[in-house]
């Protein structure tokens, strides 16, 4: 399920007013910045950052597919991991989870518990951001390529794929 455009900013002050564990808050906002999946998210980790380039890359080995993918970091992305820096920077994982911060992220299940707490678990899934997110940028006819590495899909064109390997980072800004 995916949510309309029109309910972005409802959702974003719904996750700005929870007073849950501020680290799935955080996770819940960077999730609807970047649309990576949920997985790629939860299990980030510090090394993965590359500040002084505003670039997050995913290893291939934690992708969906085999290859890592570069995220590139908003403003706002980066505000919420400054401030993450705060909480978590003295472990591994970004988002290190309450019970067990130096063993792993938060659960797999604690992004969906903030849906359910905000009062969004009928309306969207933590899943659905990408689809809203793809809406969104089509509707805005972005280019679909920029669309499709965003969400680390294949062009679907393996010739194509083989030879060019741009990540089309100021685009995808």
């Amino acid at each position: 399920r995916a949510l309309d455009k029109k309910d972005i900013p409802k959702l974003m002050t719904a996750i700005d007013n929870y007073n849950g564990f501020m680290t799935t808050k955080l996770a819940m906002k960077m999730l609807v910045y970047t649309f990576v999946r949920h997985g790629e998210l939860r299990g980030a980790r510090w090394s993965e950052i590359d500040w002084n380039n505003r670039l997050w890359t995913i290893p291939e080995e934690r992708m969906k597919r085999d290859k890592s993918l570069v995220v590139p970091l908003s403003k706002q992305v980066i505000k919420i991991l400054k401030e993450l820096e705060t909480i978590n920077g003295d472990f591994n994982y970004i988002f290190a989870s309450y019970h067990k911060p130096d063993e792993q992220p938060i659960s797999d299940a604690a992004l969906l518990l903030v849906l359910k707490n905000i009062g969004y678990w009928e309306k969207t899934t933590v899943h659905g951001f990408r689809s809203t997110f793809s809406t969104i940028a089509n509707d805005k006819q972005i280019n679909p390529d920029w669309i499709k590495q965003q969400l680390a899909h294949s062009t679907g064109n393996k010739v194509r794929s083989a030879y060019n390997r741009s990540e089309n980072l100021p685009q995808r800004t």
